[in-house]
């Protein structure tokens, strides 16, 4: 995490913040949260809301957050096609016909 990241709180879970560089920590502990690969190089992490655990994509996060989608487009993709790379400015939404 650096300094200069911009957080936003988690769409659908209020305890997390999700930062526009693809970091995920507690809003009120400030601590990371782990964050691993999927074996298709995605990277994703599990957040808890209500006692359920959900595995989220650090993608998709960072795109409900950051990005406008008045359209409601389903995917979200990577710019430079980096499945890891989550930073803000290299994911977009679309729609796949």
């Amino acid at each position: 995490m650096t300094a200069n990241e911009n957080w936003r709180t988690v769409k659908g879970f209020t305890r997390y913040e999700v930062s526009d560089r693809g970091n995920v920590r507690n809003k009120h502990t400030k601590v990371a949260k782990a964050i691993r690969g999927t074996p298709t190089g995605y990277r994703i992490t599990d957040l808890k809301e209500n006692g359920e655990k959900h595995t989220k994509y650090i993608h998709r996060l960072v795109a409900e957050a950051f990005l406008d989608n008045p359209l409601d487009l389903p995917h979200v993709n990577h710019k430079d096609e980096d499945k890891a790379n989550d930073v803000f400015q290299e994911t977009f939404v679309k729609a796949i016909m």
